[in-house]
């Protein structure tokens, strides 16, 4: 199965609780889900989060709104990562995450396609360098690279870090996915800081979106023909 695996937990200290947020009538995390629901190649999608107790309201949130959660060590993201994915019979391991609100359902297709059309991969991405506007971060990849990854990490005692995969002398094949030019230098859409969600909060209302699916090429459109609205968050670029 190809299942998108969502990262998210409520202990962010620029913006704690930042996925529960509400962004255009729904929480931070009911956004993703939505979007990432338009992708047409996904079996499931799984939220992993941590097993503290600040994040049962997340993980209880996650099930009322009809996806499966997955709950591990804090600190061991990509073990976490590994653990939601084995969960599920999962062959194919799409890895999203909880700050991205606006992640393109295309873009996961695509970077899905790419890697099984390239059996020689271990992993399709688009952050190895970034171009995509701040906030459209993807990964995909096989099970078998994952636990690989997983296992050097631990043996290693490297840091729980998806850049396993591109360190120098990583034994890995892996695809980088650009954009048609490098919007990562101008647009942000991620979400750490309160102007951050400032941005998407207009996005979403400037783009009459509350209720729909948003593509990345109408957001940029729309940041383009608002330059005001792209510069409120332009200090963290």
């Amino acid at each position: 199965m190809i299942n998108g695996i969502i990262q998210a937990r409520t202990g962010s200290s620029r913006l704690p609780n930042k996925v529960l947020k509400d962004l255009g009538g729904m929480t931070v995390i009911e956004r993703i889900v939505k979007q990432v629901r338009g992708a047409q190649k996904l079996d499931h999608i799984i939220l992993t989060t941590s097993g503290h107790p600040r994040d049962d309201v997340l993980a209880q949130h996650a099930k009322d709104i009809g996806i499966e959660v997955y709950r591990g060590d804090e600190d061991k993201i990509m073990h976490r990562l590994l653990g939601a994915a084995e969960t599920c019979e999962t062959h194919i391991v799409v890895r999203l995450l909880g700050d991205c609100p606006l992640i393109d359902p295309k873009l996961i297709d695509e970077a899905i396609d790419t890697l099984t059309k390239n059996p020689d991969l271990d992993m399709v991405t688009n952050q190895n360098p970034h171009t995509f506007p701040d906030g459209y971060d993807i990964s995909v990849m096989s099970i078998e690279s994952l636990r690989k990854a997983c296992a050097d990490i631990e043996e290693k005692n490297r840091p729980e870090h998806l850049s396993e995969f591109w360190r120098d002398g990583a034994p890995y094949q892996f695809k980088n996915i650009t954009a048609a030019e490098n919007y990562f230098e101008n647009y942000r859409l991620t979400l750490d800081y309160e102007k951050d969600l400032t941005v998407l909060r207009h996005v979403i209302k400037g783009l009459h979106a509350e209720n729909r699916i948003l593509y990345l090429d109408d957001v940029l459109n729309y940041l383009q023909a608002n330059p005001d609205i792209a510069n409120i968050n332009k200090e963290y670029i």
